[in-house]
């Protein structure tokens, strides 16, 4: 999956608020560059690398505002 699509997903469910395009592509560019999987494009990831990307992602979007879920109870997260 193309870091692009990656933020169309997001987009396509009303999350395009919580990250911008650049920062998911800086997220898929290490991702990649960490799995050794680096091809021709660097934004694009396997399916272990999505997996690893959708959780860089929650780190970011639900640690700042609007979102800011840090030192509430895991409980009250997943609600």
């Amino acid at each position: 999956m193309h870091s692009s699509a990656v933020y169309k997903l997001l987009k396509d469910h009303g999350m395009e608020s919580f990250i911008t395009p650049r920062e998911i592509k800086t997220l898929a560019r290490k991702i990649s560059y960490k799995s050794k999987n680096v091809k021709d494009d660097p934004e694009l990831l396997d399916f272990e690398g999505f997996k690893e990307m959708t959780i860089q992602m929650s780190f970011t979007m639900f640690t700042r505002p609007p979102k800011d879920f840090r030192g509430r109870p895991v409980a009250e997260m997943l609600e």
